[in-house]
Parts: C-alpha cells; sequence; structure tokens
C-alpha cells in the first residue's frame, strides 16, 4: 500500500488509552454491538454493486460524477468513492481521538519519510478500535462483494505526512496482499479538499516496460476529507505519494491492505546485476597514463602510500585523479543532447531509479567519452590498480581479470534503494573479492552519495521487501556504513570482501599468543589505560576571581568660567561617586582669559578645550555655556562632551552621568547576575562573537500588490555601516530576503475613520507576541551556530491596511507614523502600511498595484530596532537634560563606550562564573578526564581575564573588550568540551564492578587453553619418560 508496512499483531506498543466495554444486556442475551460507523447508503445498493462488479471483471471504467464515484481502468483499476461515511461527525471525532491517543513512529530512510501509528488491530482506542472493527466486520464483506475477490484478514494502521515527507513510488506486490486502501481524513473548514499546491497526492503511474514505470504520473488524486480510494494490487500497480508542501495542515490517512489467500505475489528479481556484466577484460590499445592523470598519483612514492591506506582502510579516495582538461571535456561532452549518447534505465524501480549509458553505442562514434571507457579498460590501467592495490588485476598472477563499466546519469527524482542489488554477490567474486572504482566526473550537494552496508544474514530478506522501515535499516550494519561523497574528478577505490579469513589450524600457539597478550599486554594496558588524566588548574586562582571587584576606571572633565565653581564641583561629584560601581576621576579644566577670547558658539569653547586637553575613549567632559535654551541644565553631544547651563547642581550632574553616561544600572544588573541576585538580574546573555542580521520583507499578496524596494542596498547603505561602527565587539553578516504568501496571523479590528478609506485596521498589543511565533514559524532562517537577530518589514495588502497598533488602553500606539515593535533577543517588526492613495487606486480599479516604500523612514526604524537590540539606545528621561540629535548613522561617541565598557564587564563576569562553575565540578568529581585541551583553555581564559580587568582599571576599553571577548570563548570551549563527559559516570569503585564481569568471559578460554597447553606439555613428558624406562637391546 501507498503508506504503511505489515505489522505483526504480536508487536507491543504503549498506549495510555483506556479501553471502555459496553455490555447491554436484556432477557439474559447479549445484543449485538452496532457499529459507530456507517456506510453512504448509496454505495451498499445492489444496482450499484453489480455495476460496478461488472465493470471491475471486465476492466473497464465507471464513472457517475453525480454520486462521487469513479472507478478507473487506467493505468490501473483503482476506484475513488466521495462521502464514504454518512456522519462527518463520527469523522470529527475519529480526528479528534487520532490527535490524542496515537502513538507515533517516525519512519525515515531513501524511500519514504513520514509518521505511522501502530496496527490497529493493536490500538484499544475507542473510534479506532470500532473503525478497524467496521473495516473487518462490514468493509471486507462488501469489497468481496466489489472485487469478486476472495479475502480473508485486513491490515490498518494510521499515517501522517507533514511538511516535505513523501514516499517514493512501488507496487505494493508483497505477500498476500489483494486490495489496498486509503481513507483520508482532513475535516478541517476550508481544506476539505485539497488543492494542488498542498501537495500529498496519489500519483499513478503507467508501467512503460516491466518493473520500469514511466515518468512522469499519468493522474493525481488530491487528498479530500471522507474520500475512500482502493485498489487492485499486482505488478504495474505503481503508485507514490506526492511531497507535502502545506505547512498548515497534516496529510492524514488510515490505510492499508485487504488480504486473501492463495499464490503470494512474485518477488521481482533484479534486473541489473554487476555481477552479470563483469566481463570486460583488459584490451591492448595503449595510453599514455600521464595524458588522463594527474602527475602526483603516477609516483612512486604516492603509489605505496596509497597501497599502504588500502591495505588498512580498504578504500581510499583520490581527489584530482582526472586532469582538469580532460573532465572538462567529457562534463562537455556528456552534457550534450548527442544522438550517439544513449541513456537508458536498466533497473527495476524497486531499485533504483536512474540512467546509463549504453557502452556500445559509443564503439561506432569516435570521441572522449569513448576514449574513457577504452582508457578504464586498458592493461595500463589494470597495472596501476595492481600497483596500487597488489591485488592480482595485472602481471604474472593475473588470473583472467575481468571488470565492468558503467556510466551513471543522475538528475531530479532518481534514487537507490539501500538493498539495490548493482553490488557483487558472492557468487560473481572471487575468493579475493572485488575492487570498486567509482569515479566523479562533476559534483552537486546531496547527489550521487555511495553508501557501503556490511553484509548480513538477513540481507535477502530485506532485499525484497520495498517498504522497509527504519529499524529494518538500522540492522544491516552495526559498524555503520562507509559513505562515499562525491568530489569532482576523483577516484575512489574500494575493496569489498566475500568470505571470511579461516582459523589458525596450530591452535596451541594460538592459544600460548593469546595467553600473552591478554595477560602480559592486556591487563597492563588496561590497568594503564582507565587511569583519569587530569592536567593541573589553578583552582585557588580561579576561585579567587570570584571575589575580585571588575572595576572600569574613567576621567570626567568640568570646565566652568568661574574656577572656583569647578572645583567645588568636582569635590561634590566626587562624594556621590564615592560608592559607585566605577571608578571615576574627576578632574578640572583650566583655560586662559587669552585663550577664551572671542569665543562666541559652544562648539568652538569645546575646541579650545580639546585642543590643549585629551578626551580618551571611556573619558566625558563637561563645558559650561551660558546660553542653552530655557528649560535646559544639561545637553549631551553626539561627542564625549556635555554642555552646562550656569547654576546646574552636582546632583544632576551625577544623575546625567550614572543614567546616560555611565549606565550604572546595567553594571549592577549585570554584576548581579554574578551573584546569583534575583532583586535586579541582567536578562541579557553575554554578547556574542557572530551574529546574523537577517533583513526580510513580507509581501502577503503579490498577486495584488508590487512591492517596490531596493532592501539590499538599504541595508548596505544604512545598516552595515551601523554594525561596522561596533564590529570591534562582534562580526556580523548582514542578510536580506523576500518571502511571498507568508500568512501573517494576527486578529485585527475594522475601525472607521475619517480618512478617504473612511476604515483602518487595528493590532491589539497583546497579540504581538503571537505575530512573532507566526513569523518565526515561516521566516524560513538557515541553520547557523551564530543567534540571528530579525529585522522584518511587513507590507499588508491593500484589502487589510492601514494597520495600526492599539495600546491596552484602546489608543492608537503608532510613533512618527510608524507602527513597528521589538521582541528582546528575538529582533522586531516593522509595519510599512501602503500609501493611502495607492490603496485608494486599488480599491476603485481592483488591479495589481506599485507600493513605494520610504527606504529613509524603514531604515531609521530598522537602526532604532537595533540600537534597542544592542542594548545601545537608551530611552530614560531625566527633568531639564536633553541629548542631541543623532545626525550620522553611526552611534554617538559615548554610547560606543558605553557598549564596549558593559559588554567588557558582562563578558568577564560570564568567563569567570563559567570557569567557577567548571572547576568546582572537576574538583568534587576527580573522575573527570581533564585533557590538555581543556587545561590549556582554562588556563586561556584565566590569564585573559587578569589582564581584561588591569586594562578595564586603566580605562582602556578596546584592549579590555579584546581580551575579556578571548577568555569568554575560552572558558565556553572548556566547559562545552566532550571530553569531559568521557568517564563522568565511571568512578573508580565502578570500574571493576564493570570489567570483571568482562574479563571473567575472557578469562576461560585463558583457562581452557592453559589447562590444554598443561596436559600437552604432561602428555610430551609422559611420553619421554616412557621412552626412557624402555630397556635396551643390543
Amino acid at each position: 500500500m501507498e503508506e504503511n508496512d505489515d505489522q505483526s499483531n504480536n508487536e507491543k506498543y504503549n498506549t495510555n488509552a483506556v479501553l471502555t466495554k459496553t455490555l447491554a444486556m436484556s432477557a439474559g442475551k447479549i445484543r449485538k454491538h452496532e457499529s459507530l460507523f456507517n456506510m453512504h447508503i448509496k454505495y451498499k445498493a445492489d444496482g450499484f454493486i453489480t455495476k460496478f462488479r461488472e465493470a471491475w471483471s471486465k476492466n473497464v471504467s465507471f464513472c457517475d460524477p453525480g454520486s462521487g464515484i469513479h472507478l478507473r481502468d487506467y493505468p490501473f483499476k483503482l476506484c475513488t468513492l466521495q462521502d464514504f461515511i454518512c456522519n462527518e461527525g463520527d469523522i470529527g471525532n475519529l480526528m479528534d481521538e487520532i490527535v490524542r491517543e496515537v502513538e507515533w513512529k517516525r519512519l525515515h530512510t531513501d524511500f519514504l519519510e513520514f509518521h505511522q501509528s501502530p496496527d490497529l488491530s493493536s490500538v484499544i482506542s475507542h473510534y479506532l478500535g470500532e473503525f478497524y472493527k467496521y473495516l473487518r466486520e462490514e468493509v471486507m464483506v462488501w469489497m468481496e462483494r466489489l472485487t469478486g475477490e476472495k479475502l480473508t484478514h485486513v491490515s490498518a494502521s494510521c499515517s501522517l505526512y507533514n511538511t516535505g515527507d513523501r514516499l517514493l513510488i512501488h507496487n505494493d506486490c508483497v505477500s498476500d496482499r489483494r486490495i489496498a486502501y486509503v481513507f483520508y481524513l482532513s475535516p478541517w473548514d476550508g481544506v476539505k479538499a485539497w488543492s494542488e499546491s498542498m501537495g500529498g497526492a496519489l500519483e499513478l503511474f503507467k508501467e512503460e516496460k516491466e518493473n520500469f514505470p514511466q515518468f512522469p504520473a499519468v493522474e493525481k488524486i488530491p487528498p479530500r476529507n471522507n474520500q475512500f480510494v482502493f485498489f487492485h494490487v499486482n505488478s504495474k500497480s505503481w503508485h507514490q505519494v506526492g511531497e507535502v508542501l502545506s505547512f498548515d495542515y497534516p496529510r492524514v490517512t488510515i490505510n492499508g491492505w485487504f488480504h486473501g489467500p492463495g499464490k503470494k505475489h512474485p518477488i521481482v528479481k533484479s534486473s541489473s546485476n554487476w555481477d552479470e556484466g563483469i566481463q570486460n577484460t583488459p584490451i591492448s590499445r595503449r595510453f599514455a597514463l600521464s595524458d588522463w592523470i594527474s602527475q602526483e598519483y603516477l609516483e612512486a612514492n604516492t603509489k605505496k602510500d596509497i597501497q599502504t591506506h588500502i591495505e588498512e582502510h580498504s578504500q581510499i579516495s583520490l581527489h584530482k585523479f582526472i586532469k582538469p582538461d580532460k573532465l572538462a571535456a567529457l562534463v562537455e561532452e556528456l552534457k550534450k543532447d548527442s544522438p550517439h549518447l544513449i541513456w537508458e534505465k536498466t533497473s527495476s524501480a524497486c531499485e533504483r531509479n536512474c540512467e546509463s549509458l549504453n557502452i556500445e553505442s559509443l564503439i561506432a562514434v569516435p570521441g572522449i567519452v569513448g576514449d574513457l571507457v577504452q582508457f578504464l579498460l586498458s592493461a595500463g590501467f589494470f597495472h596501476l590498480l595492481h600497483e596500487y592495490t597488489e591485488l592480482d588485476v595485472s602481471g604474472s598472477n593475473a588470473k583472467s581479470p575481468k571488470c565492468f563499466v558503467e556510466i551513471q546519469r543522475w538528475k531530479s527524482e532518481c534514487y537507490t534503494m539501500l538493498v539495490n542489488s548493482s553490488t557483487a554477490s558472492e557468487e560473481g567474486a572471487n575468493e579475493s573479492g572485488i575492487l570498486d572504482a567509482i569515479l566523479y566526473l562533476n559534483e552537486f550537494s546531496d547527489a550521487g552519495t555511495y553508501i557501503y552496508v556490511a553484509h548480513s544474514k538477513d540481507t535477502n530478506a530485506i532485499e525484497n521487501d520495498s517498504d522497509m522501515s527504519d529499524e529494518d535499516e538500522g540492522d544491516a550494519d552495526d559498524d555503520g556504513p562507509l559513505i562515499i561523497k562525491p568530489k569532482s574528478g576523483a577516484l575512489n577505490l574500494v575493496y569489498r570482501l566475500s568470505d571470511m579469513t579461516r582459523f589458525d589450524k596450530y591452535q596451541i600457539y594460538a592459544s600460548i599468543v593469546f595467553i600473552i597478550v591478554i595477560i602480559g599486554i592486556g591487563v597492563p594496558m588496561w590497568w594503564k589505560t582507565t587511569e583519569v588524566y587530569r592536567v593541573a588548574l589553578p583552582y585557588e586562582s580561579i576561585n579567587e576571581l570570584s571575589e575580585t571587584p571588575i572595576i572600569s576606571a574613567s576621567s570626567v572633565y568640568i570646565y566652568t568660567a568661574d574656577p572656583s565653581r569647578a572645583n567645588l564641583l568636582v569635590k561634590e561629584l566626587s562624594d556621590i561617586f564615592k560608592t559607585s560601581l566605577l571608578d571615576v576621576s574627576f578632574k578640572t579644566v583650566a583655560l586662559a582669559e587669552s585663550e577664551t577670547a572671542g569665543v562666541k558658539t559652544p562648539a568652538s569653547l569645546e575646541s579650545k578645550i580639546l585642543q590643549k586637553y585629551s578626551i580618551n575613549p571611556g573619558d566625558f567632559l563637561f563645558v559650561e555655556w551660558s546660553n542653552l535654551n530655557k528649560g535646559e541644565s544639561i545637553v549631551v553631544t553626539t561627542d564625549r562632551t556635555a554642555f552646562l547651563a550656569p547654576g546646574t547642581s552636582s546632583v544632576k550632574i551625577g544623575h546625567v552621568l550614572k543614567t546616560w553616561i555611565f549606565q550604572e544600572f546595567k553594571i549592577l544588573s549585570i554584576l548581579n547576575s554574578r551573584n546569583n541576585s534575583q532583586a535586579m538580574r541582567h536578562k541579557t546573555a553575554a554578547p556574542q562573537s557572530h551574529y546574523d542580521i537577517l533583513i526580510t520583507v513580507m509581501n502577503p499578496r503579490p498577486d495584488l500588490q508590487d512591492v517596490k524596494w531596493n532592501v539590499r542596498y538599504t541595508a548596505e547603505t544604512f545598516i552595515a555601516p551601523f554594525l561596522n561602527e561596533i564590529s570591534m565587539l562582534s562580526n556580523f553578516t548582514l542578510k536580506t530576503q523576500w518571502k511571498y504568501q507568508v500568512p501573517f496571523q494576527y486578529s485585527t479590528k475594522q475601525i472607521p475613520d475619517k480618512t478617504k478609506l473612511k476604515r483602518h485596521f487595528a493590532l491589539d498589543e497583546d497579540s504581538l507576541p503571537h505575530i512573532v511565533t507566526s513569523v518565526e514559524k515561516n521566516i524560513g532562517h538557515e541553520i547557523s551556530n551564530n543567534p540571528c537577530l530579525q529585522l522584518v518589514v511587513y507590507v499588508p495588502p491593500c484589502i487589510k491596511a492601514p494597520v495600526y497598533i492599539y495600546n491596552k488602553k484602546g489608543e492608537r500606539a503608532t510613533l512618527n507614523k510608524i507602527d513597528a515593535f521589538v521582541s528582546p533577543k528575538w529582533g522586531g517588526i516593522v509595519i510599512a502600511n501602503p500609501p493611502e492613495v495607492v490603496c485608494e487606486k486599488y480599491m476603485e480599479d481592483q488591479l495589481k498595484v506599485d507600493v513605494p516604500i520610504n527606504s529613509n523612514e524603514i531604515s531609521l526604524t530598522l537602526l532604532y530596532m537595533l540600537r534597542k537590540l544592542m542594548e545601545i539606545e537608551i530611552d530614560i528621561p531625566i527633568n531639564e537634560a536633553t541629548m542631541s540629535e543623532i545626525t550620522s548613522i553611526s552611534p554617538r561617541k559615548w554610547e560606543i563606550d558605553v557598549y564596549l565598557r558593559n559588554s567588557a564587564i558582562h563578558l568577564i563576569q560570564s568567563s569567570i562564573v563559567t570557569l567557577s562553575s567548571l572547576t568546582k565540578l572537576l574538583k568534587d568529581i576527580n573522575y573527570i578526564v581533564i585533557n590538555d585541551e581543556v587545561g590549556q583553555a582554562v588556563e586561556d581564559s584565566h590569564r585573559n581575564i587578569i589582564q581584561a580587568l588591569i586594562a578595564l582599571k586603566q580605562n582602556d576599553l578596546n584592549l579590555a573588550v579584546s581580551l575579556a571577548k578571548k577568555a569568554h570563548l575560552a572558558s565556553e570551549a572548556a566547559f562545552f568540551d566532550p571530553s569531559l563527559l568521557a568517564l563522568l559516570y565511571f568512578p573508580d569503585e565502578q570500574k571493576y564492578a564493570i570489567y570483571i564481569p568482562l574479563f571473567l568471559p575472557v578469562m576461560i578460554p585463558v583457562l581452557m587453553s592453559m589447562n590444554a597447553i598443561r596436559k600437552s606439555w604432561s602428555k610430551k613428558k609422559e611420553d619421554q619418560s616412557e621412552e626412557s624406562e624402555k630397556p635396551k637391546t643390543e
């Protein structure tokens, strides 16, 4: 059948369902329990059954569109019945039970990928049990009447296909299957009948010749709720389940087979066996090996290295084996649609679906492809393989070596089953085995990979079952498969043995060697290797780091027209910062009257001061200016400078310093994380060494609107320069993408207004987290080890625009005509509503419109979001204090200082916590292995932490950040090193308890061997003694 394997009724599955049996007793007799499910009455009618059976037996089509009946005779007998069950409410109950109680098992092989339930005969859920009983007691009898087939029993299970799941082509010819069936469940409103774009269709194929289905499918039957499909199982019933493309709904079915007595389906033998083709012998045509093969593989030392590697590993991959010019010419020739290159399929679809080049077609027409075949069959190439492997394929000991050459072409929909018989069997191989030479002419990702699996006794049983499950595959090779990935121009040699080596006949000597190895080498080696290797670590010094305060120094310069006022401010501010987390040094700035003469602007005064005093990164300067705007006491510029109004108090200055310039509250929260304090704990993780920044433009209705915006240009013009300014701490990868027809799931309320559109849509503030969840699911960010910050620009269609965010008070939260929000640690979303005039045009014409994006507004909003996400933006207002507007993309200089200082503190704090936790764990559990790599990482982190603390205390922010970053990376590498788990659950007291049961069975043959040796020596001595006691005769 299309979806499940035959499963033994004895297979056990855990289930939480409770079987409830209702027994109705009346007059001492048990009434027959009526089934919950009933077939539509039109399918039970005698007239329908008679017509259907006649059409089925004559193999002709039968269709009644009005009643939903369609019997197909092409490409094989298959019938679809719509509205199969009378009461669709029972289908809803059945689906609810499938969702709640079925214990799914994930099937994943090279042939199939979906979820499957246990066989329904073993399920004790109420509705599923009733449905199986209905199939067994009623549908099977009805099916016998319809088809004339004698049926004995039914097998059934549930199948669930999610996005990307599929089942490749097969014909169900296994064992005693007679009729295959599928019952579709899709009870959701709006999707009871699936569209072609949702995928998951049952695809039917015509058989081109015996065991060769013809691609593509001749018909596709999409899923439909309450649809029952069944077909006659035979060698021509080729079908597959197409890939499910729907992201919103799964493909759910109940499916199986009706089984019958009599002859079982024959096992299809391989139609392409390499062993049958191993018949070519070396040809006499001479080739210069250097014309085809790279020179390095013809050198004597390289040949010896290859031989040694094959002796140890039985395989090798020789990259760039074929010369580039030959390789390019071969690829170019094979890609041509040349009439003399005849590609044909030579294997059954049960084994593989790919094309092979007809080698005979190359003989008559000269060309480089034919030259390649003759080169591979040449005696010179055979001799080269002999030098690589020392196998007797050439030379005086060679006994009629043979080979088989095949050129394969792979493209979309090609596959090879794991048990494909295109591998040599034992009968076809000689006693030494077979050498596979695989030459790749080009390469593509995840295509053309060869997998070798060790032969087992069960191989033949698996070979002929195309519906094998994951468990079958898992038993193929306990040691894991050999995987050969394609590399352009690479030659892969794999030597496959066909038989086991024989035991040494001299058992006595083998026993002696065995005893010597076990007792003389094995036991001492076990004793030595089970010792725990532990590098010495600076435990005490790391513990002291936990108590070492993290102090950042800074200098604040103050200039006032009256030097005495500057001295007073310095004294008062020093007192305010006595209890600060920072080591702030306050200093006065003095200028002579001649230096300030003619100064008419605050900028010119600032320039005079900076010519005399150097304000380094991390420092700050306050300059008094008498002509500030009314109501402004302090104006903070974009540089490391602020202007004071005369009379501004030290308390106000200290407040600005602590809240804006140093952001002392953030430092406090970071250090509280160090002390596990919950009062004010920092919620953000330490800065990472690499971030991905992904800008996504979502156009949900490209059929209604064409969004005009060069997002890549915006990213490179606005976002990239900003990221470059803060790249001293982290590396950033900036990416952009467009997403179409992606649902932006939110609930809006239409609100009338006085615009020309006369309405807008309100987006409730409480629904914003749900929007983030839906966007995250569909945004499709590629798998990466780096944290990703998402910046999403959503352009709603005019039929649902404009969209405005409303707060909990029912008021619009739109700021500066922008509706956007930020989700910490994740990213932000901007709602870019189409201009009103565009939507007016759409409402009038109902035609597709161009929607221009205000690039400047959106770019500034994205920059603001990035500032918030990177914790650069500060939104805390201070009375009578203002910040100068940012006039460039770059952050303010003092903002960069704050970002570097806080990041350095955070990285140092995180590194100390990580090292402290690790060393405490290693000290408490003395049987954890500490290898050299872990020890070096701990030492590096410890050294960099100490140096970073010194740099931070010296106000060298750039050096402090660099050292803190190294310390953080080293501490994380040490903490998560997998070698720490090597003996985590293997303490000394368990070493003997575990190894003694292993050594005792080994010692039994040792003792027996010693006893045999003792008897042998005793017998020898007795013989010698008897020989010496015999009387001597003349």
